[in-house]
């Protein structure tokens, strides 16, 4: 039942809806705390205002904690104005320096390497929102690198990060190998290969090629320890999406870790960041840093030998067109314990 002091409220919230150039986010406070007052449920407010229940909540809450004081209020929620003034400034400069002189593999600021960075100077956690925000107001001061200051600086970064004896330092390269048919499908064909789009629809029918359907891509997940020169690897099935390979490497890779700290150090264009981002965030146990190369660097990465060693011992380079060559059971048997005896070997040592 309303009373006096309910009264006053709602004749107030209606004065601050007649007023002009009120924002949309401002007026949406103000319905929601005037329909709460008449009675309605959270639920009945979010279809009502078409906002989540989630925000209604939080600003029945608020009301209830602040009084009418909460009418009043004049910025939106949010925590970026969890940093000082003189945080801000410093964040400004570090923007301005890029992440790879921050200490990050990347070559340009994300909202996620900037919130990691925010927590690690300030003990601040900011949401990726927030992060972006931050990003977008300060475009300008982002001073983007040429490649060679990039390979310097990364380098550079490196070398620290490899005489760090908290963390541990994992390179990852996707290696792709050739193709392999396999097996007719379910309408009774063959996937087809590069060389069967050049054939006559006579030779087609003949094969009982699939043009819809092509051969299935060989690829190998292989990654390394810098420090200790552990080896794991993954053959990618042909039914397994990029996120589920690379989660099972992941997940080999955290076992044979004893740090707490875990660096990824992986081509700029190997997987999807967006991928990569959810499976890491999902490991919250370990502190995990996913670094990129940077553009036009493949010579750095500490795997390009040992792709190079794998494609000409096992004959997968067609010597004359330089094209993977296409893959047999057999071939992708030795494949196999190729990979194996390598992991072996690199254990013992």
């Amino acid at each position: 039942m309303k009373n006096e002091n309910t009264d006053n409220i709602l004749n107030e919230i209606n004065q601050e809806l007649n007023k002009e150039g009120q924002k949309v986010y401002t007026r949406r406070r103000l319905l929601t705390i005037f329909h709460y007052l008449n009675g309605m449920q959270s639920s009945e407010i979010s279809k009502l205002l078409g906002i989540s229940t989630r925000t209604i909540q939080r600003h029945i809450s608020a009301f209830n904690e602040l009084g009418p004081n909460y009418l009043h209020k004049t910025s939106r929620p949010g925590n970026i104005e969890k940093l000082t003034q003189e945080q801000m400034v410093q964040l400004k400069e570090d923007i301005k320096k890029g992440p790879l002189r921050c200490g990050y593999f990347v070559a340009d600021w994300t909202a996620l390497v900037l919130r990691k960075h925010i927590k690690k100077l300030f003990h601040a956690n900011l949401s990726l929102e927030s992060c972006r925000k931050i990003l977008a107001s300060n475009q300008r001061l982002k001073v983007k690198q040429n490649p060679m200051e990039q390979r310097k600086i990364f380098k550079e970064t490196l070398s620290k990060v490899l005489n760090d004896d908290n963390t541990d330092i994992w390179v990852i390269m996707d290696i792709y190998l050739g193709r392999y048919r396999g097996g007719k499908n379910s309408r009774g064909l063959y996937p087809y290969l590069e060389e069967d789009l050049v054939k006559t629809e006579e030779e087609i029918k003949a094969a009982k090629i699939d043009l819809e359907e092509p051969a299935h891509k060989v690829i190998v997940l292989c990654s390394k320890n810098l420090k200790t020169h552990e080896f794991v690897y993954h053959y990618k099935s042909k039914y397994e999406k990029e996120e589920q390979a690379f989660k099972s490497v992941l997940e080999v890779i955290l076992k044979r870790s004893s740090k707490n700290e875990v660096v990824l150090f992986i081509s700029n264009n190997s997987f999807s960041k967006k991928s990569l981002a959810k499976i890491t965030n999902k490991k919250a146990k370990r502190n995990i840093q996913v670094c990129y190369l940077p553009p036009y660097s493949q010579e750095l990465h500490p795997l390009k030998s040992l792709k190079k060693q794998l494609l000409s011992d096992l004959k997968l380079i067609d010597k004359r067109n330089k094209r993977a060559t296409v893959i047999s059971q057999q071939k992708k048997q030795k494949i196999i314990r190729y990979l194996e005896q390598l992991r072996k070997s690199e254990d013992a040592t």
